[in-house]
């Protein structure tokens, strides 16, 4: 009985120590791909949290990748904006097959199969953004990489745009030392309005 109000206690204790900094109070820096060599040749601007890193993407396509580390929970909070080119083809065939009732379902499974073949989708749905077709994920992964096993939740806005498929994933990284209850409050609560934020702020600037 001790042990078990003392593992509530912590457990209490850790959703509180999560929860302390409210998303709301944040300052907001800006970021644009105007001339960016890996934007395709779109102007766009988005706003991520002042206090993130900002660096270069690794990889061809990721524009840019915005990160927070938390020292006390351990969490590690990444935004990545990618832009990956489309022929015209693939363009008009995305945009048909867009229509399908299926289609978010079909889209996610497809994005997700070289990453994570195994990773639970939460729910997707079609949507509009800045008047673009547009698809919003949400899903949970636990991958490995250089020896290591982490589990991470992430929203995710796909938006067909000028040859082009933009993508802002959103994800937090946490080790598997927490309850999943704790971190899916701590997501909830803080990340998720923080991450809806971010996909909000992104404009598509050469449409005006």
């Amino acid at each position: 009985m001790v042990f078990r109000i003392i593992t509530y206690l912590i457990r209490i204790f850790i959703i509180l120590l999560l929860l302390a900094a409210p998303v709301f109070a944040f300052e907001w820096s800006a970021f644009s791909t105007l001339n960016h060599p890996k934007a395709n040749g779109l102007n766009m601007s988005a706003r991520f949290p002042a206090h993130y890193s900002s660096r270069e993407g690794n990889r061809p396509h990721i524009v840019r990748v915005f990160s927070d580390r938390n020292s006390e929970s351990g969490f590690v909070n990444v935004l990545i904006l990618q832009v990956n080119p489309l022929s015209s083809a693939d363009f008009s065939m995305l945009n048909t097959v867009y229509l399908d009732d299926n289609f978010a379902e079909e889209f996610i499974k497809t994005q997700l199969e070289d990453y994570d073949p195994d990773a639970t989708v939460v729910y997707t749905k079609k949507t509009k953004h800045e008047g673009q077709n547009a698809v919003i994920s949400s899903y949970f992964t636990a991958t490995g990489r250089a020896g290591k096993k982490n589990s991470a939740m992430t929203d995710l806005l796909n938006v067909f745009y000028n040859n082009s498929l933009i993508s802002s994933n959103c994800s937090t990284f946490y080790n598997n030392k927490y309850d999943i209850n704790d971190v899916i409050a701590y997501y909830k609560n803080l990340h998720t309005p923080l991450y809806f934020q971010h996909f909000n702020s992104l404009i598509l600037l050469d449409r005006y």
